[in-house]
């Protein structure tokens, strides 16, 4: 049987494919997340190959969780939003405590269109943004899985691909010191962290751990 090699174009198609807003696993990040930050496909190929290699993957990635959810839950989820399709500037985001429908019009890629000329990200303030990654990054290597705030969907608008866009490149120097997988979805959680605060985007502060979730290996 022929090697498998994992490439960053693996990673970035499998995350290409994946729906922005599906419901997270143990490490409470998105898929949206992974297409936006992007320099992370070549750190993840890397990583995701030794793993592979050695057979072993952390318990992060092969343990799920199952959630029980309320009929009367389910049958909101089922009646789409009016801001559900929110891509313009002054769309608000999608917070967890205001469950929206999500239809194929938030699985786009994430990308800041070719015509956009990166205005707002130039009048942002760049040294405090950095502040705020590490700051975000810190805290997030610190705090246990299950303790994680739970991030809120965004909207798709330019302003906050923009703000994508900056922190991306932001990323070099954490990912080049990152060994782990482990290591990896921790600054890809604390960048995420620090996109919600840059925003203003709502941030549930309490944890995702409640008495109706359980955690099962795969």
């Amino acid at each position: 049987m022929d090697p498998v090699i994992i490439t960053p174009d693996d990673v970035a198609e499998a995350v290409r494919r994946a729906p922005n807003w599906k419901y997270p696993g143990l490490d409470g990040l998105h898929h949206y997340w992974l297409k936006g930050f992007t320099l992370c496909h070549a750190v993840l190929a890397r990583q995701f190959q030794e793993a592979l290699n050695q057979k072993s993957l952390p318990s992060l990635f092969n343990t799920g969780i199952t959630h029980l959810v309320p009929k009367d839950q389910l049958r909101r989820e089922a009646v789409p939003s009016s801001n559900e399709n929110a891509t313009t500037e002054d769309a608000v985001p999608q917070v967890a405590e205001q469950p929206a429908h999500v239809d194929a019009a938030v699985n786009i890629p994430v990308v800041v269109d070719s015509n956009y000329d990166g205005t707002f990200t130039q009048e942002l303030e760049i040294e405090q943004m950095r502040s705020t990654l590490e700051e975000a990054i810190v805290e997030t290597r610190s705090t246990p899985l299950e303790n994680r705030p739970r991030l809120p969907r965004i909207a798709l608008s330019k302003r906050n691909r923009a703000v994508v866009r900056a922190l991306n490149a932001m990323l070099v120097t954490y990912l080049e010191a990152s060994r782990y997988l482990c290591e990896t979805d921790s600054i890809l959680f604390g960048v995420a962290l620090a996109l919600c605060l840059t925003i203003g985007a709502k941030v549930t502060t309490a944890g995702r751990a409640t008495g109706q979730s359980s955690a099962i290996p795969a």
